[in-house]
């Protein structure tokens, strides 16, 4: 082995939070560089390139190493997949190789939380495939592109959230392609969301061990995040009081998601659906409840800045 060995920096596939249109990259390593002597001033070398033309993304950057390590920081525009690519550069244009990061983008990362249907349980047909540009943290605590099912969990690192059933396709992938199209930079997904679960496993003032997961999950990711993607309340419509004082519980979590993250974040929800499961409860009673539900769904639009919902209310069944 000789030339530059990058030890600290994105993994492959990884999305970084831009921030004004960049992001800041540290990266560092060290060099092993048997044959080329002191006097020869090797200087480590940076090159960012996009993946679709091979387009210099920005200026090389040169590093001196020191004591055989060396360390740098790239502004990266939003923008990618790039490859940063890396050489010992000496004497004074011959080089020796160095280890390379793919598939690196610049863009907006969200985080998918709640249940079952923030998961994806769809089982049917669906023609939505992966999309360079469109990544995912998977729970094995690798970036990859994403892929339906988002939430796999076979060899996890965070069985909180390991899913109850074998998950399907879910709304996040087309969101995140669309906003891709849209935008014209690339999109990250963190799935964290756990099918069946009450809101109190996201409140931390009554469980909140998913809330926690999903911090554990972020810090892994090695990313900050634009906001969260939010489908839930089903497992809360069947008994007051978490019915009834759904807004103020959830309106708690919300202010959590604030102070983790940053104020203000954008929590985008979708409405409960129409339900047809009725089988031995009372039919009548049981839509009130969904309809309460709503209810509290509609206020939490209205009345927190930072939440907006999809209406599903006219959707099929």
């Amino acid at each position: 082995m000789y030339g530059v060995i990058i030890e600290e920096g994105p993994q492959d596939w990884q999305i970084i939070q831009q921030r004004d249109g960049f992001a800041r990259i540290r990266l560092a390593g060290r060099v092993e560089v048997p044959d080329v002597g002191a006097d020869q001033q090797p200087l480590v070398m940076l090159r960012t390139v996009d993946e679709a033309d091979g387009t210099r993304v920005i200026p090389p950057v040169f590093v001196p190493p020191a004591g055989g390590r060396w360390e740098a920081e790239l502004r990266l525009p939003a923008g990618g997949p790039y490859t940063i690519e890396s050489c010992l550069r000496y004497d004074p244009v011959q080089e020796k190789r160095g280890d390379r990061l793919f598939h690196i983008g610049v863009g907006d990362v969200y985080v998918i939380a709640g249940q079952s249907n923030a998961m994806g349980v769809g089982k049917d047909l669906a023609d939505d495939p992966p999309a360079l540009g469109v990544h995912m943290f998977r729970t094995q605590g690798r970036w990859d592109l994403a892929a339906h099912p988002l939430h796999d969990g076979t060899g996890t690192r965070f069985p909180a959230s390991l899913e109850r059933v074998q998950t399907g396709h879910s709304p996040w992938l087309s969101f995140a392609k669309r906003l891709r199209r849209v935008l014209g930079y690339p999109i990250g997904l963190i799935p964290a969301a756990m099918g069946g679960v009450p809101l109190s496993a996201w409140d931390r003032a009554e469980d909140g061990r998913l809330f926690d997961n999903m911090r554990e999950m972020v810090a892994a990711a090695g990313t900050q995040v634009k906001g969260i993607l939010w489908i839930q309340g089903c497992s809360d419509t069947h008994a007051d009081p978490a019915r009834s004082r759904y807004f103020e519980r959830f309106r708690r979590v919300c202010a959590d998601l604030g102070t983790v993250f940053y104020e203000g974040i954008p929590i985008l929800t979708a409405q409960l659906n129409k339900i047809t499961c009725t089988k031995d409860v009372d039919v009548v009673q049981y839509g009130r409840n969904w309809a309460a539900l709503r209810e509290q769904q509609r206020r939490a639009m209205n009345e927190l800045p930072q939440v907006y919902m999809i209406p599903t209310i006219d959707l099929p069944v």
